[in-house]
């Protein structure tokens, strides 16, 4: 069950990135015998790899004029 926030609790703004980078690089790792991890697809030119980034960026205090601020923004 989530928690239920009460007026003047912390309330935090969290802001999330998904980068998705694109390369004719490939990544083959080698184990200790030579042996390729990756079976590689010599027909296939780029290789596709996603960095998820995320971080707390600001805190709000819940309280009435936090509440018709947000309520403010969500309509504009």
């Amino acid at each position: 069950m989530p928690d239920i926030k009460q007026l003047g609790d912390i309330l935090p703004m969290n802001f999330e990135m998904l980068v998705r980078i694109e390369t004719n690089l490939k990544l083959n790792p080698i184990g200790r015998k030579a042996e390729s991890f990756i079976p590689l697809d010599e027909h296939e030119n780029e290789e596709i790899h996603f960095m998820r980034f995320e971080s707390t960026v600001q805190t709000f205090e819940i309280s009435f004029s936090t509440i018709f601020k947000l309520i403010r923004q969500m309509g504009k």
